[in-house]
């Protein structure tokens, strides 16, 4: 009995060994087939190192060499070029005379213009003196000269109205006699006894010299050297000059006056009679209103020196200074504009720079403001650059630019954006944008003028970044507007970091935050089978 019980016990342990055989082996054969199946489909995470490294946003054009300024020069005033003493490429600095047209004209108007300036100044003068006299108070000389001038008037009137007194005719009648006495001589010539006199005249001044010279030799005799002996020279000499006039006086009796002195003597005669004959008919009514009126003048000029100025008098005053004022601005104005004037009949050079044109030669008959000279800084590079109007947006003053021209391939010059035009231009039926661009001279491999019109191709850097942390922009995952994150690998699985993004183009972008140099980033999943 017991040994059929072990029996059975057995053989349920071997169903149940047999059994789980079977289970086991199912669960073998599932197991493996899903193993395969992950086999035959996988994905593989791409990835990529952080980085340092560059990045530059560009923006590539076209451009030329222009004038950094240029200037059509002309004369404000025409006439016959005199002078030109530049050429085509000679450099000028500013204020250099450049040509000259015939100025004499323009002079004569300059000193003309003075010469009424000066007038004009002194008529202010007088009319600033005269208004200050008018103001100043009378001195007390002026009042005592214009009551003596009151008083002198008085008495002229008083006089005339007496009539004269037989004092003064009698006086009258013994002039017009002497005059007469005079004259009759004079027609009749030289007297005997005229003569005779001036021969005893004669006669004692020849005495007299000789009782000079006498006395002369004797003091000069004992002592030559003494004041005496100059003393008695000069006694000799004087009456030597009496002598020659005694002879000259008995000369001329002897020939008697003139018909000059004559006519001299009768017109003194005409000239008491006529006095005399005035004296006695009185006064006229010509005389004594003529007197009258020199009194009331003078009565008129004390009261205003008493009683000053009047408010019209001094309003014509004040209005003749400012007239002379006026006239001093207008002289002035006009003098201005005639040195202006004669500075148009000069060219001269307005900056430093060089001649590219000349339009006219010695001898040519100018007109004003028509241009004989064009000059052009070119001191600085500049270069028109015109843009894809897509790129509009990378164009901005300030902003680097790198130049390589046609005609120097191997070189490379930099500069920067000093203007860009607000509004875009269409150049060929494209339109662009415009911009212009100075070269920095340090960058030239060698001191050189680049002509104007050099062609050239031109980068604009519209940003840059050096020894930056640079990802490719495939690790990037925008989670938000202007926000971005990347899938960082760590222990073999991506995990998402926000990060700061800055310079981005079409392969790299800038971070700023948020990764270390060396990190490895995702840069997607690719399936393989």
């Amino acid at each position: 009995m017991q040994h059929k019980r072990r029996r059975v016990v057995w053989i349920v342990v071997a169903i149940l060994l047999v059994g789980a055989a079977a289970g086991g082996y199912a669960y073998y054969r599932q197991t493996k087939a899903t193993k395969a199946q992950a086999q035959a489909t996988q994905q593989t995470l791409q990835t990529a190192r952080v980085r340092r490294g560059e990045i530059v946003l560009s923006a590539t054009g076209a451009g030329s060499v222009v004038a950094a300024r240029e200037m059509a020069l002309a004369f404000g005033a025409g006439g016959e070029l005199l002078e030109l003493k530049v050429g085509v490429g000679d450099a000028v600095k500013q204020g250099d005379v450049l040509a000259r047209i015939d100025d004499s004209a323009a002079q004569k108007a300059v000193a003309s213009a003075e010469q009424a300036l000066v007038r004009a100044k002194a008529d202010l003068q007088t009319a600033q003196q005269n208004h200050a006299d008018l103001l100043a108070p009378p001195t007390e000389a002026e009042l005592l000269a214009a009551q003596a001038a009151v008083e002198t008037a008085q008495k002229n009137l008083d006089d005339l109205l007496k009539g004269a007194t037989p004092a003064e005719i009698a006086q009258a009648e013994a002039n017009l006699a002497s005059a007469e006495q005079a004259y009759q001589e004079a027609v009749a010539g030289p007297s005997e006894e005229d003569i005779r006199k001036a021969q005893l005249a004669l006669d004692q001044a020849k005495n007299s010299r000789w009782s000079t010279q006498m006395n002369r030799d004797a003091t000069c005799g004992l002592r030559p050297d003494s004041s005496a002996c100059d003393q008695a020279q000069a006694q000799v000499l004087n009456a030597e000059i009496s002598v020659q006039l005694a002879e000259m006086n008995l000369e001329a009796a002897k020939k008697g006056k003139t018909q000059a002195e004559i006519q001299a003597l009768a017109a003194q005669v005409a000239a008491a009679r006529e006095t005399l004959a005035k004296l006695r008919a009185g006064p006229t009514q010509a005389e004594i209103d003529s007197a009258k009126a020199q009194l009331a003048s003078a009565k008129e000029k004390l009261a205003d020196l008493q009683n000053g100025p009047t408010a019209e008098e001094i309003a014509v005053s004040e209005q003749n200074v400012r007239s002379a004022e006026l006239a001093v601005q207008l002289a002035e104005a006009n003098l201005a504009e005639a040195k202006d004037a004669l500075e148009r009949c000069t060219l001269v050079a307005p900056f430093d720079g060089v001649i590219t044109a000349v339009n006219a030669q010695v001898g040519d008959t100018v007109s004003a403001n028509n241009a004989i000279l064009t000059m052009a800084d070119l001191s600085q590079v500049v270069l028109d650059v015109y843009l894809d109007e897509t790129d509009w947006a990378m164009v901005n003053v300030g902003h680097e630019v790198e130049v390589t021209f046609d005609a120097i391939p191997d070189q490379v010059f930099k500069g920067k954006v000093v203007r860009v035009s607000p509004q875009l231009v269409t150049v060929s039926g494209v339109k662009s944008v415009y911009a212009q661009a100075v070269l920095d001279a340090a960058s030239f491999a060698k001191p050189q003028r680049l002509p104007v019109g050099l062609s050239a191709t031109v980068d604009v850097i519209g940003g840059r970044a050096t020894n930056v942390l640079l990802v490719p922009v495939e690790a990037l995952r925008e989670i938000g507007t202007g926000e971005y994150a990347v899938f960082v690998v760590e222990n073999g699985q991506p995990k998402l970091r926000p990060v700061e993004v800055g310079l981005m183009d079409a392969t790299y972008a800038e971070i700023t935050s948020g990764l270390q140099e060396g990190e490895l980033v995702s840069t997607g999943l690719v399936e393989t089978k």
